[in-house]
């Protein structure tokens, strides 16, 4: 499993089958998320 499904499941977005998107899908996925996460603190 990739270390970004992995991320995104501790993130409580769970499990994403990573083979399904390209690396910008999950670049751009895990950018929106962070971004998210940050603005919450």
């Amino acid at each position: 499993m990739p270390a970004h499904s992995r991320a995104l499941s501790i993130d409580g977005m769970g499990h994403w089958p990573g083979e399904y998107y390209g690396p910008e899908c999950w670049q751009a996925i895990h950018d929106f998320l962070t971004s998210s996460h940050d603005a919450c603190h």
